[in-house]
C-alpha cells in the first residue's frame, strides 16, 4: 500500500449508505493499545483462577497459595507470548477498522488476512494447552483472543461518559463496566467527537448530572463495603462459638471427601479428619484468603442490589 492510499484509509470518510469509517494503523511494537486491553482481561481471569486454586487448599505437599501464584503467573505469561507471535506474523502493524453510525461505533474485524492470522493463533494456543495438560486454560485464552479480534459495537445509548485524550488522538467511551478507546485522526477529531456527543444520552453532557451519578456510584461502593464488613465480622464469633461447641461452623461453605473435610467461612478455615484409625480431629485456623473472598463476595451482591435500585429509581423519576 502506497502512502496516498494509506492516508486515504486513515481519514474519516462517509460511504454511500451514510456510514462513517476509518482505519487505524497500529504499531504493535510501540503502541500498547491492544496489548494493554487484552492484558486486563487476562489479569482478571488469572486472578480468579489463582483465588480458586487457593480456595482448594493444599495440593498434595504444595500449599494452596503457592499453586494459586503459579496459576496466576503462568496464565499472565501466555498473552505476551501470543502477542509476540501475533506481531511477528502481522509484521508489526495491525490495521483496525472503525465504523460509526448514528447508533454505535464499531471496532470491526481487521482484514481477512488478519482474521486468518488470529484463527491460526487460536489453534496454536489450544494445541499448546493440550500438549502441556492445560486444555481448559488454553480454551479460555483462545476465547479471549477470538473476542478481541471480532466485531465489538459500542452503542451510544449505553455510554455513561466521554473522556477526551487529544494528546493521544483518542476518544474514550465509558460504559457501566468497560471503556472503549477510539483512536481518531487528529484532522477529524472534532468531527467524530461532535457526532458522538450528538447521539449519546443527554445527561452524559450535563457535568452536574455526571458528577451526581459519580458520587452515587462511590456512595454505593462505600455502603456495600461497610455492609459486607459488618456482616462478615458478625459471622466470625458465631462460627468460632459453634465450632468450639459442636466441631462445625454454622455459616460456612463445606466440602467432604473420604476421611477429610473442609469448612470455609469468612477469615476461617476448619479442617476435619474422620479416619477410624485415629480419634476424630478438628483444626480451626485464620485464613486471610477467605477473609478477602468473603468480603468481596458480599460487597458485590450488596453493590448490585443498590445499583439495580438506583436504576429503577431513575426510570421512575423520568
Amino acid at each position: 500500500m502506497d502512502m496516498e492510499e494509506r492516508e486515504l484509509e486513515r481519514r474519516v470518510r462517509q460511504s454511500e449508505d451514510g456510514v462513517y469509517c476509518w482505519t487505524y494503523f497500529m504499531d504493535m511494537w510501540h503502541d500498547p493499545y491492544m496489548f494493554g486491553m487484552v492484558m486486563k482481561i487476562f489479569f482478571w481471569i488469572a486472578l480468579g483462577m489463582g483465588l480458586v486454586a487457593m480456595m482448594m487448599g493444599d495440593w498434595g505437599r504444595t500449599p494452596g497459595w503457592v499453586v494459586g501464584l503459579i496459576f496466576f503467573g503462568g496464565f499472565l505469561v501466555l498473552w505476551p507470548i501470543i502477542y509476540v507471535i501475533w506481531a511477528l506474523c502481522a509484521r508489526g502493524v495491525m490495521r483496525m477498522f472503525f465504523v460509526m453510525t448514528d447508533d454505535y461505533v464499531l471496532q470491526t474485524a481487521y482484514t481477512q488476512k488478519t482474521r486468518n492470522v488470529t484463527d491460526a493463533l487460536e489453534i496454536l494456543t489450544l494445541v499448546a494447552g493440550l500438549a502441556t495438560g492445560h486444555a481448559g486454560q488454553a480454551a479460555r485464552t483462545t476465547t479471549n483472543v477470538h473476542n478481541a479480534s471480532r466485531d465489538q459495537p459500542n452503542y451510544f445509548s449505553g455510554v455513561k461518559g466521554i473522556v477526551e485524550q487529544r494528546d493521544r488522538n483518542m476518544i474514550v467511551l465509558k460504559n457501566m463496566v468497560t471503556r472503549m478507546r477510539i483512536p481518531v485522526p487528529p484532522e477529524d477529531y472534532d468531527f467524530v467527537l461532535e457526532h458522538i456527543r450528538a447521539h449519546v444520552p443527554e445527561w452524559v453532557l450535563d457535568e452536574k448530572e455526571v458528577e451526581a451519578r459519580s458520587r452515587g456510584r462511590k456512595a454505593r461502593l462505600w455502603i456495600a463495603a461497610a455492609v459486607s464488613l459488618v456482616a462478615n465480622l458478625i459471622t466470625v464469633p458465631i462460627n468460632v462459638s459453634a465450632y468450639k461447641a459442636t466441631g462445625w461452623m454454622k455459616l460456612s461453605w463445606n466440602l467432604r471427601g473420604g476421611d477429610y473435610g473442609v469448612q470455609r467461612a469468612f477469615a476461617l478455615l476448619g479442617e476435619d479428619w474422620y479416619s477410624t484409625e485415629t480419634p476424630f480431629q478438628h483444626r480451626l485456623s485464620f485464613s486471610p484468603v477467605y477473609a478477602v473472598i468473603g468480603f468481596l463476595a458480599v460487597a458485590l451482591v450488596v453493590w448490585l442490589v443498590l445499583t439495580i435500585i438506583a436504576a429503577i429509581k431513575r426510570r421512575v423519576e423520568k
